[in-house]
């Protein structure tokens, strides 16, 4: 309280060009310093953008040569056959189905009606079994080949 009842009392000489000096200098390097980190900001952004940018080019070449390596296999080839032989294999089913709905002349109980006309999802849905050993065995082989290019694919379909 002693400085306050000093200057209220002109006693004591406050020379506000020295203060206004010192705290504008003061802003002046506040300034400075957040224009520089500004910068930093803007420099890292665009490292980042370029580091990320390289890492999904990378990603895709990586993915690329996966597919090359996949398609050329015969394991692949192996499974792709057991593709079409399935489809082969659910339209003759059905074509049989169909047979002998058409014979029967609409005789054949309702809910074996319903279940022959049925077209069911082919992707993986809730409530539609699917066999999980090709998946489980494919996914795990991809992930390995990503790691080691001497991997081993499923001979299993």
């Amino acid at each position: 309280m002693g400085r306050v009842y000093n200057y209220v009392n002109k006693e004591l000489e406050v020379d506000l060009d020295l203060h206004f000096a010192q705290a504008q200098r003061a802003v002046n390097e506040a300034k400075a310093a957040h224009d520089r980190l500004e910068q930093i900001d803007r420099e890292l952004q665009t490292e980042i953008t370029k580091a990320e940018q390289r890492l999904r080019q990378c990603h895709t070449r990586l993915h690329e040569a996966l597919a090359a390596v996949v398609t050329a296999a015969p394991e692949f080839a192996t499974l792709m056959d057991a593709h079409t032989q399935a489809w082969r294999r659910l339209r003759s089913v059905r074509a049989a189905l169909a047979h002998i709905q058409s014979a029967c002349h609409g005789n054949l109980p309702q809910s074996i009606e319903s279940k022959i006309i049925a077209v069911e999802p082919l992707e993986e849905r809730v409530h539609y079994p699917l066999d999980p050993e090709p998946l489980a065995s494919w996914s795990s082989a991809l992930q390995r080949l990503e790691h080691d290019h001497e991997a081993e694919l499923p001979t299993e379909v």
